[in-house]
């Protein structure tokens, strides 16, 4: 069932994780990101603090899907369509509230 991310105002998005991770083409893991990302949306690393603006408004107005709680906290996946160098793609996020905090954190994020 979807609702919205709690406490999505004041969601965490580490610049340095969306421009030195998903974005970066010498990542060992998020290089493959990147490709699909420049590919379908045409980001590139330099488009690190749209995408992190992107993620952020995803927080606040896109419906969101609780997946777990665990002694570590809360997991939630949002599923947001976005636009960008009139190209659109649907990017999944994966956020987490972690246990005695309130703030949810963007765990990673991809092109469907």
């Amino acid at each position: 069932m979807a609702s919205r991310l709690p406490h999505s105002a004041l969601a965490v998005v580490d610049i340095a994780k969306v421009r030195d991770y998903c974005l970066s083409p010498s990542h060992s893991r998020g290089r493959h990101k990147v490709r699909v990302f420049r590919e379908v949306l045409g980001l590139t690393q330099q488009d690190a603090k749209w995408l992190r603006d992107a993620l952020l408004t995803a927080a606040v107005t896109a419906d969101a899907t609780p997946l777990s709680r665990d002694v570590w906290g809360e997991q939630w996946r949002i599923d947001t369509q976005m636009t960008r160098h009139q190209k659109s793609a649907m990017v999944i996020c994966f956020w987490t509230i972690r246990t005695g905090e309130y703030h949810p954190r963007l765990v990673s994020c991809w092109v469907l």
